[in-house]
């Protein structure tokens, strides 16, 4: 079901991105660890979040999600966006997400599904905390794109992209990602999932 992009990248206004920002209650973000001890021997998980529930924020967000899944050849049918995910990872707990599609095992009570994830860059005041996006076949040597953020210098090659602030990432729910570990600083994200009706 690989058609189109296998990702999007867009600069988001930052007007847009502080309107999120201001929507964040730091004293109500929650610890969020995903522990996977009995499959992979450790945390796959673990950062700061806090979610989003204002339709003025959501709906801009919607609105450039319903744009870019046309500009990027999926044209998925979509109509909703899930409550937007603000994200801190910490360098003092080695922040991090490993390997996951954002896509779950059934649908919603509703019937739809997740079907466009994307993630906005909010800083760059870190270093490590890449995004990893698995594009390709296990047997192709550059199959996993990485994403560079922070101001941690790095020799880029051809599987590496460099983005700025506020840059982002859109791609397919189904496709495998993870955010790498923090080494130094904090690294801030906003993430979001468009749903459609389930595929037929």
């Amino acid at each position: 079901m690989r058609y189109g992009l296998a990702f999007y990248n867009a600069n988001i206004n930052k007007r847009l991105t502080e309107l999120a920002i201001n929507a964040v209650n730091r004293e109500e973000m929650k610890v969020s660890t995903v522990d996977d001890k009995a499959k992979t021997g450790h945390t796959t998980r673990a950062s700061k979040n806090f979610w989003i529930h204002e339709h003025s924020v959501l709906r801009p967000f919607l609105d450039l999600a319903l744009e870019i899944n046309k500009a990027a050849g999926w044209e998925y049918d979509i109509d909703t966006i899930e409550p937007l995910q603000y994200t801190e990872y910490s360098s003092e707990v080695k922040g991090h997400y490993g390997w996951h599609a954002d896509q779950h095992s059934k649908p919603y009570e509703d019937g739809r599904v997740r079907k466009l994830s994307f993630s906005v860059f909010l800083n760059d005041e870190y270093t490590g905390g890449e995004f990893d996006i698995e594009t390709g076949m296990p047997s192709e040597p550059n199959r996993i794109k990485t994403l560079c953020v922070g101001k941690e210098e790095k020799q880029i090659n051809e599987t590496t992209m460099q983005l700025a602030v506020n840059g982002s990432v859109f791609f397919p729910s189904h496709y495998f990602h993870q955010v790498r570990p923090v080494e130094s600083g904090l690294r801030k994200s906003l993430v979001g999932w468009v749903l459609g009706p389930k595929y037929r």
